[in-house]
């Protein structure tokens, strides 16, 4: 089938999904329409749903053994990949438009144009990536019997983050990307990932993972660094030294209300406000998820809080020592943390 039969196809099942506006709009994406499509190229195409009819319009057919993947993809998942929460950012900036109205047509270059802006983003790209490595790692974990699916899920989310730490996309798969290189993929990990997703020894394909993690784990380190010292102090002080003063007072009603349901809920309150501004002194953003939070609480070496409820010695204790800890913290990174002896002492 020549390439010209191959579009005389596509055209004829996108007409058939867009009668009676069943779709907005229509884009074909991967090596189809680009240098590299050929004679024997298979077309995908998404198309965005107009009328519930719409959603169900999707098929997979073979034509003259040509494959054709047509499926839906909604608006509200477009904008998790312009984002950067949905790693597909190929098919918004690559995909190519065959159908579409006005309206529709300018939706998808808004959210293209998010997409790039995202890209160039720092802080956008290190929580992209930081999400994409935590994958990987939680893929690798569950494929330590050798696994290769979760191998393989893993390295695609380790070079997707990796990618996004570069400002870059994965253009193509993983497989294609590793065999090809990509001028954003160090030879190291490559060699590593290549490794992981090819040989036949379990232990030796876990071993490169591990190893392709921790370079990730160390450049997405020194991300998260230049990111924290990227924030002026004075901007890091005004954000910090309110929300200090209010967890004061948090800390203040645990004492009042020990051994209460009320105090488990200030008890868990405290350690996830406290551990999100220390995990903005590490970082440079705040968490996006309550892990995080509560890591960065442990880390810093705060007290257990929920731990010490009932015991009042050892909550007095605790709350003292978070007291004392979080401001020396805080103080260090330059916040200005406000004190009275009294009220009589207040201006």
């Amino acid at each position: 089938m020549a390439v010209g039969e191959q579009r005389a196809v596509l055209e004829y099942f996108v007409e058939r999904v867009q009668r009676n506006g069943r779709i907005e709009l229509a884009a074909t994406y991967g090596s189809f329409g680009t240098d590299a499509c050929t004679d024997s190229s298979d077309v995908d195409i998404f198309f965005v749903p107009g009328t519930d009819a719409g959603r169900v319009a999707a098929l997979q057919v073979i034509v003259d053994d040509i494959g054709y993947d047509l499926w839906s993809l909604e608006w509200t998942r477009l904008e998790q990949i312009a984002e950067l929460t949905d790693p597909l950012t190929a098919v918004l900036l690559d995909s190519t438009v065959v159908f579409g109205s006005d309206p529709a047509r300018r939706q998808l270059e808004r959210l293209r144009s998010l997409c790039r802006a995202n890209l160039r983003d720092p802080a956008q790209r290190v929580a992209a990536a930081r999400r994409l490595l935590d994958a990987a790692a939680s893929a690798f974990g569950r494929g330590e019997r050798g696994d290769l699916a979760q191998h393989a899920s893993a390295v695609t989310s380790l070079l997707t983050g990796w990618a996004f730490l570069e400002g870059a996309y994965l253009g193509s798969g993983a497989g294609r990307t590793i065999g090809e290189g990509a001028p954003w993929l160090p030879e190291v990990l490559r060699a590593s990932c290549a490794e992981a997703l090819t040989t036949h020894d379990a232990a030796r394909r876990g071993q490169a993972l591990s190893e392709a993690l921790r370079i990730a784990d160390e450049r997405l380190a020194g991300e998260l660094s230049a990111l924290a010292k990227a924030v002026p102090p004075a901007e890091r002080s005004a954000r910090l030294e309110g929300g200090y003063e209010e967890l004061h007072s948090a800390l203040r009603k645990l004492l009042r209300t020990s051994g209460s349901a009320t105090a488990t809920l200030a008890a868990a309150g405290a350690t996830h406000e406290g551990g999100s501004m220390l995990h903005f002194l590490d970082t440079g953003g705040w968490p996006t998820d309550p892990d995080q939070a509560r890591q960065a609480w442990e880390a810093h070496g705060m007290p257990d809080l929920l731990g010490a409820l009932w015991d009042p010695q050892a909550l007095v204790a605790a709350v003292e020592d978070a007291m004392r800890r979080l401001p020396a913290a805080l103080e260090g990174a330059g916040v200005r943390i406000r004190r009275v002896a009294k009220a009589s002492d207040l201006p």
